[in-house]
C-alpha cells in the first residue's frame, strides 16, 4: 500500500506491513517467526490486555517482567531472572514514548538468541540516541488506535527491520480477510465523528454525544473481547478500508509538528510541576524533547485528581489501571501473578497522565497547568514522592 512504501521512506525500515490492529500485528509476527504452544514470550507488566492475548492466540504464553520507576517499562534486571530455554521472544514496550532500558535489553537478548519486537504503539515518532523508536528490534508493532499518536481509530502496521521476517510476515497479513463493507464505512464514519467530538478539554456535552453514539452502536470500541475469552476476535483480525489507511498517511505527513507540540507541552507541565515541588525526574527533560503520547504522573488518590480536572473540563487518562488493562477477572487464564510484578502494580494503583497532542492550544496547556498548581495547593498529601 502507499502508506506502507510512505513509512518505509520516513523510517528508513527493511518493510512495512500494514494489519486490521496493533494486536493482529503482534499475533502475525509471533506465527511468523514460529512462536506457538510451549514456547514463553516475555512482555512488561504493565501493559494492555491486548499484548498477551495476540500471545495466547498463537498458543504461546506471556511471561510478566516487572518495570523500572524511572521509564514505566521493562525493567532489564526482572527480565534476566526471567529467562528460560523456553523463552523464544522478547516484547520490548515503550510505555508513554519513554525509552526503557533499551541497550541493556537488546544485550540480553543477542546473548540468548531471542527474537527481540518492539512494542511502539506510544511511540511513533520518538527517537533515542538519533535513531526512531521501533528500529532497534528484529521488527516493531505500530497502532492507529484512536488513543495514539497517529490515528484513524483502526489499524496497525508492523515494521520489520530484519529482512528475513518480510516474506513469511507478508503471507500472514494476505491471509487474512476483510470486515464487510457496511463494517468498513461504519469506522469511517466514527473516525470522522470522532474527531470532532474529541474537544482537548473535554467538554462533558461531547461526552455525553460519545456514549450516545456507543449505545446506538454506531460506535464500537477498536478491541475486542479479550477479557473474558484470552483470544483476538474476528474485527480484531479482518482488514479495514483502505481509505483507512489514507487517513493515517496525512498524519504521517505532519508527525515532526506532532511530536514536537507534544514535546512543546511536556515541557511546560515539566516546569510547573518542578515549581511546585512535584516533580520527581520522570520524564525526563531528554524524554520530553523526544515526544511523549501522554504525560505520566503518580498521585494518592488518581480518582479524586481525575474528578477534580473533570469538573473543571478537562480530560485526564488513566493508563495503566493494573498491570495488564483492563484487569481480567480470571488472571490465571492470562499467566498473571500479582506477586511477580509488584512496581508494576504499585504504579498502577497511582497512574494518571496529561494530555499533550497538538490541538491542544497555548491557553488549554496554561489552563491544564494552573489546575496542576490549585489540585497541589489544595490536596498538598495527595502528592508522591519517589521511590515509591
Amino acid at each position: 500500500s502507499k502508506l506502507e512504501e510512505q513509512w518505509i521512506d520516513k523510517f528508513q525500515a527493511e518493510d512495512a506491513i500494514v494489519f486490521p490492529s496493533g494486536r493482529s500485528g503482534i499475533y502475525a509476527l509471533l506465527k511468523s517467526v514460529g512462536i506457538g504452544n510451549g514456547d514463553e514470550v516475555i512482555i512488561t507488566g504493565f501493559t494492555c490486555i491486548a499484548v498477551p492475548a495476540a500471545i495466547l492466540h498463537v498458543e504461546a504464553t506471556p511471561v510478566y517482567a516487572d518495570i523500572s520507576q524511572e521509564t514505566y517499562g521493562m525493567s532489564a534486571d526482572s527480565v534476566e531472572k526471567l529467562i528460560s530455554p523456553k523463552t523464544k521472544a522478547i516484547l520490548l514496550q515503550h510505555t508513554f514514548g519513554i525509552p526503557g532500558d533499551l541497550d541493556r535489553l537488546l544485550k540480553l537478548s543477542r546473548n540468548h538468541n531471542l527474537t527481540v519486537i518492539e512494542d511502539a504503539c506510544l511511540a511513533t515518532g520518538v527517537k533515542h540516541n538519533g535513531r526512531p523508536l521501533g528500529s532497534f528490534g528484529d521488527a516493531s508493532i505500530f497502532s492507529f488506535e484512536l488513543s495514539k499518536t497517529l490515528t484513524a481509530g483502526w489499524g496497525g502496521l508492523v515494521q520489520i527491520n530484519s529482512k528475513s521476517l518480510a516474506a513469511p510476515l507478508r503471507k500472514e497479513q494476505e491471509s487474512l480477510d476483510f470486515l464487510p463493507r457496511f463494517t468498513r464505512a461504519k469506522r469511517l464514519i466514527q473516525t470522522g465523528l470522532g474527531y470532532w467530538l474529541y474537544n482537548p478539554t473535554f467538554l462533558p456535552f461531547l461526552k455525553y454525544l460519545t456514549y450516545v453514539m456507543y449505545k446506538i452502536k454506531l460506535f464500537e470500541k477498536s478491541g475486542s473481547n479479550e477479557e473474558t475469552t484470552n483470544k483476538l476476535g474476528k474485527k480484531v483480525l479482518d482488514n479495514p478500508s483502505d481509505r483507512t489507511w489514507d487517513v493515517v498517511r496525512e498524519q504521517i505527513s505532519r508527525l515532526d509538528d506532532i511530536t514536537t507540540a507534544a514535546s512543546r507541552n511536556s515541557s511546560k507541565y515539566i516546569d510547573t510541576l518542578e515549581k511546585i515541588g512535584w516533580y520527581s525526574g520522570i520524564p525526563s527533560r531528554q524524554d520530553a524533547a523526544a515526544g511523549l503520547i501522554r504525560f505520566p504522573l503518580l498521585v494518592k488518590t488518581p480518582s479524586q485528581l481525575v474528578n477534580f480536572f473533570y469538573a473543571r473540563g478537562i480530560e485526564i487518562g488513566r493508563w495503566f489501571t493494573a498491570p495488564i488493562h483492563p484487569m481480567p477477572k480470571n488472571k490465571a487464564k492470562y499467566f498473571y501473578d500479582s506477586k511477580s510484578c509488584p512496581i508494576s502494580e504499585k504504579i498502577s494503583r497511582h497512574i494518571i497522565n496529561l494530555p499533550i497532542h497538538q490541538r491542544l492550544s497555548d491557553n488549554d496547556v496554561q489552563e491544564i497547568c494552573h489546575t496542576i498548581e490549585k489540585y497541589a495547593t489544595s490536596y498538598p498529601d495527595e502528592v508522591i514522592k519517589y521511590p515509591i
